[in-house]
């Protein structure tokens, strides 16, 4: 990216047309994730669902008991906790895809944080402008320009 002053701003125009590209490429990949790791994690919940799970069925007895008594027949109670536990199933799973997803994207910005920190550290970063170069000192055994003067001429004045 270095280079001359006067094509910095064309420069910078490719910077961030490529972060933007970027972006706009990233977007599918996060959905596609998210929506892949989300049907996973709701399939494994969803497989560990079953009558003979005690536990399962305690917590659908208790459930049921707080609706009925709530007012609901034995039958709507018995929909009503079927359907709330698959509620929180299809929650759970979804936070199990975003904690993934958080995951990476945070040991991915620890990555960029390091490689960031070491080339401001090792000098090794890519500016937009180059630096000029100072002129060079002279040391005291470099000859000292010295300015040519005319040398007069060999004739004679006045002839």
């Amino acid at each position: 990216m270095a280079g001359n002053l006067h094509h910095a701003a064309l420069r910078s125009v490719s910077l961030h047309f490529m972060r933007n590209l970027a972006g706009a490429l990233a977007a599918p990949f996060v959905g596609w994730f998210l929506y892949r790791h989300s049907a996973i994690h709701y399939e494994t919940f969803r497989s560990q669902i079953s009558v003979t799970n005690p536990a399962l069925n305690a917590k659908m007895s208790e459930l049921a008991g707080h609706l009925m008594a709530s007012g609901l027949t034995a039958s709507e109670a018995k929909k009503s906790a079927a359907s709330t536990l698959l509620v929180e199933v299809k929650k759970s799973a979804l936070l199990g895809a975003y904690q993934n997803l958080f995951t990476i994207l945070l040991v991915l910005g620890i990555v960029m944080l390091l490689a960031s920190f070491g080339k401001a550290l090792t000098g090794k970063g890519r500016s937009l402008v180059q630096k000029e170069q100072a002129p060079k000192a002279q040391s005291a055994q470099d000859p000292v320009p010295v300015l040519a003067l005319p040398q007069p001429s060999a004739e004679p004045i006045g002839r």
